[in-house]
């Protein structure tokens, strides 16, 4: 064999020979044509056998498949230049397809015109490795001029290989397929080919329908379908060019080296929707490519391609042809019987779609019903076509786990624009979500799939007079990102909260309200934030705001549910109509616990984690029974109308704190905390300032309380009231008054009573065993007395570290008739200013006579009294069953002097000592 760099002389000489050759040939080639029709028909037969061979690996089946093909037609060989062709496309990722192929193909003259044109026909068929096939068919003229070779083809392209995208079984897949589809195109193809190398270019040109969608790009949805990945199947059309060399030291096998580059992109199809809204669905892209030819010896063609552009990134094919008659490449005039050198395949931008499926539903799809007001009437509830209203996605939502998508459409330009009417879910475990905010769906495909906001506004509920949303006895209920105004109730949650256990999903899952505002309209109507009633299981709120209701807040009836509140819960005279109403109200509950706004506002909440009423009733908790838990944090209650914050015949442990709120701020009369009846078990901790500015009103009222135990850490009739340090239980009201109180525990700590009512601290009336322990306690108001404990036989009261300074004319300092135990420790004051009044007087209960026993303890005791007539001296202990000491460890004064036995009035059967001395009796 010569070596084509090695013949420049004689070159023009065998050109001419050769022409005159190939003219006599290509008339007997001509006639068999047909013959040569018949083999290429009889390909469909051979093809599925090669099929079978070539398996599903990209760069093997090579081999085995050629040689097959080399025994079948190698004898063709001997009767001259052959017309077929068989080929093996190895490829993992080819440009636009995936997978390897195989290709029978002819290259079949059949006319000569008289301008010396060589017309033929290039056919060419493929099936690859995933049983798809596609053909080519080109009509193509071929001329030599002045020693060079100009080629011309038109082609009709099938690719009929619409499965090459395997899902491998992958969830999500099934509802869509592989997504593939059948594409035809039109190309247009050029070449010049000269002794020194090539220059080619293709046109392609998809017909009919050239793409096909599922979603649109910046929406997770499609039909009723949430989409982890959008479905994409397009034909590019576009063109490429490319000019080729012959490299000198591959000269012994024709090697030629090609660099090209090529345009693609389907802008024949827009996007109707989505973030890409009128863009083309694939936008022009380029990209550049190398390929090197080579034949090896004389029937066998070899190329391998590499290409790189940014939508595909990196591709390639690996291509082994064997050709009757041997190789068409090692002269410009062998050319003339060689195939033009294109995409055989067509160029396919593919996304398979991927349905995000619900892990606790026995891998099903999540299924969607969208409703839109601003949509065209007539809707189906799909993305595509939503319903306009609740109602109709309502009874559309039938099944346990259904999403009822809400868009904000024009529902937030005004209320008149809001959703109406009342949703009530359906079965268990559905949804209630608006397009504002976020949402974390479980998929055994997609992970933890977030379903993302698709708008910044929230859309608005609102049910005048009636209810916005009903759990309606179905548990596992979500709802989220919405908007509920003006309603007449915004939630009302009855029944099982908790969706009932199944195999699919084995745990109870609670109702959820996440990241939604129910608030009133600002006018007097009735209007309700959430009610909980006759409900069980569990309801969690987060970043959830209620506010501007006229006849309550939240309240939970007739419930063994738990509930737990992380958000805002505020009302306020100013801006709800003029209407003071409940701020929360808990009452005939059987059990469960009840947390609201416990803890500090989460990270990234919108809404601060907060109970805060201004001009309202407060909260009322009332006849719950022993068992039910409630927890009431950062609590802000100023100038309730009535009790700010009331017990009413309740035994349920409460625990209220003011944490980051103002705690109670109390200017209008009434009880800043008042406890009637029950045995509750309480504990307020946080800041109260009683100061009311009309009419009466106090820091502490109790009465009629019962408790049972005996242990203080678990006995029920427990109250406790704690400032968050010394002086933050304020008062310049009427103090503290607690009655009729049996086996019940009362502490108080650090407060200030600087109260203007008869006494600052009034015990009386209570029986039993109970208990009533004042710590970092002042007393520093009082008109008739500073202190005041009465009629209570077999209780104890203890004072530590008690500061009294009571400048009433007219006020005794600490009285006691019939008080059982009463113990003052540690380092306490006492001081009065009136001239009159005893400044520690245990008297006689004419009606009803008692005993109380003393253990009282003061550093110093104040008297501007210093009177020497029974019974009003500084110190007068006229009940005679009382019994027990007086320790004054430091100083006893009495009207500016040193006080002694004639200041002291004892008629009892208790001592008297000053510095360790008695002085009476």
């Amino acid at each position: 064999m010569k070596k084509t760099a090695n013949r420049p002389v004689l070159r023009a000489l065998a050109k001419q020979k050769t022409l005159r050759r190939k003219a006599a040939a290509w008339r007997r080639r001509a006639l068999r044509g047909l013959a040569g029709t018949l083999l290429a028909a009889g390909f469909f037969g051979f093809a599925s056998d090669a099929h079978a061979q070539t398996g599903q690996t990209a760069m093997n089946p090579a081999g085995g498949v050629v040689n097959r093909a080399v025994g079948a037609f190698s004898n063709l060989n001997q009767y001259g230049p052959g017309y077929l062709y068989y080929g093996i496309n190895a490829a993992d990722r080819g440009l636009g397809y995936n997978g390897s192929y195989m290709t029978l193909g002819g290259f079949i003259p059949y006319a000569e015109d008289d301008m010396g044109g060589f017309w033929s026909a290039d056919l060419r068929g493929h099936l690859s490795v995933h049983g798809g096939f596609f053909s080519n068919v080109g009509l193509v003229r071929k001329q030599m001029l002045g020693g060079t070779l100009l080629g011309v083809g038109v082609y009709w392209d099938y690719d009929g290989d619409l499965n090459q995208y395997p899902t491998g079984g992958a969830l999500g897949t099934s509802q869509f397929g592989q997504f593939g589809h059948v594409y035809q195109q039109v190309g247009v193809s050029g070449e010049w080919l000269t002794d020194w190398g090539n220059l080619r270019s293709n046109g392609y040109m998809p017909v009919g329908t050239t793409a096909y969608t599922v979603g649109v790009p910046g929406s997770q949805f499609a039909q009723n379908y949430i989409m982890c990945a959008t479905g994409l199947d397009a034909a590019l059309g576009g063109a490429d060019l490319e000019v080729g060399a012959y490299i000198p030291a591959l000269s012994q096998w024709a090697g030629m080296i090609s660099v090209g580059g090529y345009a693609l992109g389907n802008a024949n199809n827009e996007w109707q929707a989505g973030s890409s809204l009128g863009q083309p669905i694939v936008p022009w892209f380029g990209g550049v490519y190398t390929r090197i030819d080579m034949t090896f010896l004389e029937n066998w063609d070899f190329s391998l391609q590499y290409n790189n552009d940014s939508y595909f990134d990196s591709t390639g094919f690996a291509r082994l042809t064997y050709r009757m008659g041997g190789s068409r490449r090692r002269s410009v005039p062998d050319q003339l019987e060689q195939p033009m050198m294109r995409n055989e395949h067509m160029v396919r931008a593919h996304q398979t779609p991927v349905v995000a499926l619900n892990s606790n539903n026995s891998n099903q799809p999540w299924n969607v019903i969208h409703v839109d007001n601003t949509a065209a009437l007539g809707g189906n509830g799909t993305a595509e076509a939503p319903f306009t209203t609740l109602a109709q996605a309502d009874a559309a939502a039938v099944n346990a786990w259904d999403i009822v998508y809400v868009n904000v459409g024009d529902s937030n330009a005004r209320i008149a624009n809001a959703y109406g009417g009342t949703f009530s879910f359906n079965a268990d475990n559905q949804y209630l979500i608006g397009s504002s905010g976020a949402v974390v769906l479980d998929t055994p495909n997609c992970g933890l799939f977030p379903l993302y906001a698709t708008s910044t506004l929230t859309p608005v509920l609102s049910n005048p007079g009636g209810v916005s949303i009903a759990t309606a006895g179905f548990g596992g209920a979500t709802i989220a990102h919405l908007a509920i105004q003006g309603s007449g109730t915004g939630l009302l949650a009855t029944g099982n909260l908790n969706s009932l256990p199944t195999a699919a999903f084995p745990h109870q899952r609670p109702t959820r309200v996440v990241d939604t505002v129910i608030l009133g309209d600002g006018t007097a109507a009735a209007q309700r934030g959430v009610v909980i009633n006759g409900a069980s299981g569990n309801i969690d709120f987060t970043d959830v705001a209620i506010g501007k209701t006229t006849a309550g807040g939240l309240a939970v009836y007739n419930s063994d549910a738990s509930v737990d509140y992380q958000g805002l819960i505020a009302n306020d005279v100013r801006t709800n109509g003029g209407v003071p109403s409940t701020l929360v109200d808990l009452y005939n509950n059987t059990g469960g616990t009840i947390n609201l706004a416990m803890g500090g506002t989460a990270n990234g909440a919108i809404q601060p984690n907060a109970i805060s009423d201004y001009g309202g009733q407060g909260i009322v908790i009332e006849g719950n029974a022993a068992g039910t838990a409630i927890n009431l944090d950062n609590v802000s209650l100023t100038n309730s109308v009535n009790t700010g914050i009331l017990l009413k015949n309740d035994n349920a442990t409460t625990l209220i704190s003011s944490d980051a709120g103002t705690g109670i701020v109390k200017g209008t009369a009434g009880a800043a905390i008042g406890i009637d009846g029950g045995s509750p078990i309480f504990d307020y901790f946080g800041t109260i300032n009683n100061a009311p500015t009309t009419g009466s009103g106090y820091l502490l009222q109790v009465f009629n309380t019962t408790g049972v135990g005996g242990d203080p850490a678990t006995q029920t009739g427990r109250i406790s009231v704690d400032g968050p340090g010394s002086n933050t239980l304020v008062d310049s009201g009427d103090g503290i008054y607690i009655s009729n109180v049996d086996q019940t525990i009362v502490n108080v700590s650090g407060a200030v009573l600087s109260s203007t009512g008869p006494q600052a601290l009034l015990i009386d009336g209570s029986q039993g065993a109970s208990q009533f322990n004042f710590s970092e306690f002042s007393v520093l108001g009082g008109t008739a007395n500073g202190i005041l404990l009465t009629d209570l036989s077999g209780a104890s009261t203890t004072f530590t570290d008690l500061n009294m300074n009571i400048p009433g004319a007219g006020a005794t300092g600490f009285a006691a008739s019939n008080a059982g135990t009463v113990t003052v420790l540690n380092a306490s004051t006492l001081a009065t200013a009136s001239t009159t009044d005893p400044a520690i007087f245990i008297y006689e209960d004419a009606t009803s006579p008692g005993t109380t026993t003393l253990n009282l303890n003061f550093t110093s005791v104040t008297s501007a009294n210093a009177g020497v007539v029974a019974p009003d001296t500084a110190i007068s202990l006229t009940e005679a069953g009382a019994s027990g000491a007086i320790n004054i460890t430091s100083a006893f004064t009495a009207g500016a002097a040193p006080g002694t036995a004639a200041n002291v009035t004892n008629a009892s059967g208790a001592t008297v000592s000053v510095n360790g001395a008695q002085i009476s009796p």
